[in-house]
C-alpha cells in the first residue's frame, strides 16, 4: 500500500445499510488501520438515512468512533430535517452536541422554504442561538427567489434580517438581481438593482449587467 498524498490515507472501508445507503467511512492507514487524515481532521465519517433514503444525520469521529470537529467545516455532527421529500433544514454541531457555527458562511443553521412545484423560494441563516445572522461570505441574510413558468429563475432578493431586500456589503453592492433567458431556457441577461428597486453596479467588478449570446 501507499499513502495518497492528496487523500492523507492510504485507502477507504465502506458499511452500507440494508438500502445500499453509504453509513460509514474509515480513513486506513498502511497496515489497514483506521487513522486521522491530518489535514481533514478525522477518521471515519459516519451517516444515518430515514425511510426514504434522505441523509438526515452526518458525524465525524476520530478512532474511537467519538464525534471530532472537522477541519474544513469547523463542525462535528450535521442534522438535516426534510418535509414533503425536501430538506428544509440543516443544523451544524460541536463534538459535545452543542449548535456551533460553521466555517463555510458562519452559520449553525440554514432553512429552506420550498413553492409547489419544488422550486426553492426562501434561503435563511441562522446563528447558534437560532437568531437571524448575515451570511459571512453572501452578505446578506438569505434569499428570496422567483421564477418564471418555465421554472426559470428570474428575480433574486438579497435579504435582511428584516425579510427585506438590502444591500450586499464586501464587494457586491446590490440587493436584487433579475434575470432573462431565451426560448431554450438559457441565460441571455443578468441586471442589477440597489433595495429601492434603482440599477445598481456589482462593486467589486464595475458592471451594473451583462449579456449571453448563443451561435444557435
Amino acid at each position: 500500500p501507499a499513502f495518497h498524498t492528496e487523500k492523507q490515507c492510504a485507502g477507504f472501508r465502506y458499511a452500507f445499510d440494508e438500502r445500499g445507503n453509504q453509513t460509514d467511512t474509515w480513513y486506513l492507514g498502511l497496515n489497514g488501520e483506521n487513522i486521522i487524515c491530518k489535514d481533514l481532521g478525522y477518521a471515519q465519517i459516519h451517516s444515518d438515512y430515514d425511510e426514504n433514503d434522505n441523509k438526515t444525520y452526518m458525524e465525524f469521529r476520530d478512532t474511537g468512533g467519538k464525534p471530532i470537529v472537522n477541519n474544513e467545516n469547523g463542525y462535528a455532527i450535521c442534522r438535516r430535517s426534510y418535509e414533503n421529500g425536501k430538506c428544509v433544514e440543516y443544523r451544524y454541531y460541536d463534538e459535545q452536541d452543542n449548535l456551533t457555527v460553521q466555517k463555510d458562511g458562519g452559520y449553525a443553521i440554514f432553512r429552506y422554504e420550498y413553492n409547489d412545484v419544488g422550486d426553492i423560494i426562501y434561503e435563511r441563516y441562522y446563528d447558534e442561538n437560532d437568531e437571524r445572522m448575515i451570511h459571512t461570505e453572501f452578505q446578506c441574510g438569505g434569499f428570496h427567489n422567483e421564477y418564471d413558468e418555465k421554472g426559470n429563475k428570474i428575480k433574486v432578493f438579497y435579504l435582511g434580517l428584516d425579510d427585506e431586500p438590502a444591500n450586499r456589503g464586501g464587494g457586491y453592492g446590490f440587493a436584487e438581481t433579475r434575470r432573462d433567458y431565451d426560448d431554450l431556457g438559457r441565460l441571455t441577461q443578468e441586471k442589477y438593482y440597489d433595495a429601492e428597486g434603482e440599477p445598481a453596479v456589482w462593486q467589486e467588478w464595475g458592471y451594473a449587467s451583462f449579456e449571453d449570446t448563443y451561435d444557435a
